[in-house]
């Protein structure tokens, strides 16, 4: 996940947080060149990429384009508020999995992240082992 300003990088860490409280193992990151980064060195590491279209130096849509030349079974969510530029249709037809739009419904991403990785992950889940 990718923040910009200070008051994102809370909802970063909050949503990290959040999935890591119900057994997610999270790497979070405020930079989108060091998640790629990280990305390439270790791709099989990583089961779901959660990522703001928004981003300095490296946009969601971009940085889709090259997780996708690694891992093509990697589910993707890619997360906006407003945009001209992109929309649902638009996201899957780049390679994302899923589009969530902002502000975000924790409900609706821990629903989203579980079905993608097949886990439960609602709030309401009791054990998050799969």
């Amino acid at each position: 996940m990718y923040t910009e300003h200070g008051g994102a990088i809370v909802l970063c860490a909050f949503f990290s947080e959040m999935l890591g409280a119900i057994g997610y193992h999270v790497a979070a990151y405020t930079n989108p060149l060091d998640a790629l980064a990280a990305f390439e060195r270790d791709p099989h590491a990583y089961d779901l990429v959660v990522t703001d279209q928004t981003m300095p130096g490296l946009t969601g849509k971009e940085l889709v384009v090259k997780l996708r030349v690694r891992r093509t079974d990697l589910p993707i969510v890619m997360c906006t508020g407003y945009s001209e530029h992109l929309d649902e249709a638009k996201a899957k037809a780049l390679g994302a999995d899923a589009f969530l739009s902002k502000p975000m419904d924790m409900n609706r991403l821990l629903a989203v992240v579980a079905q993608l990785t097949q886990r439960p992950g609602t709030a309401d889940s009791k054990n998050p082992a799969g």
